[in-house]
């Protein structure tokens, strides 16, 4: 059997009496405070309302400035610039892997590899900008 459920520890009534009555004292305390700070004199009820509304609120910043378009020249003649300018540095990247693989069989076949792989991405990204300068 729980220790909780024997008769014979249940009965101090005089015990339980004092804790009600305390407890009722503290709670009847508790509840005047509250009650008699709850008291507002009211004079004007307009006055009350714009002293529980007075408050400023922050102006909302001004929204971001949207960036610039980039501007697309209509001008051909920038292409071929770039064209030339791809074709001096594939060449020089050439001439640098070349020194830097030596003249074994094996390492020209990489610099060729390697070479194929440049014009390859080069044709890839003039397919894009063809694509793109079509749609204008």
């Amino acid at each position: 059997m729980p220790a909780y459920a024997d008769r014979r520890d249940l009965g101090r009534p005089r015990e339980r009496a004092f804790a009600l009555a305390a407890v009722v004292c503290v709670q009847a305390a508790i509840g005047l405070v509250l009650f008699g700070g709850l008291r507002v004199s009211i004079s004007h009820r307009a006055d009350v309302v714009e002293q529980l509304l007075n408050f400023t609120i922050a102006p909302p910043p001004p929204p971001p400035v949207p960036p610039p378009e980039p501007k697309r020249s209509n001008d051909r003649s920038s292409a071929p610039k770039a064209e030339r300018a791809w074709l001096e540095f594939h060449n020089r990247n050439g001439d640098f892997e070349a020194s830097l693989y030596g003249d074994e069989p094996v390492a020209d076949l990489q610099v060729t590899q390697n070479e194929i792989f440049r014009i390859a991405e080069r044709a890839d990204a003039l397919d894009k900008y063809l694509t793109i300068a079509n749609d204008q």
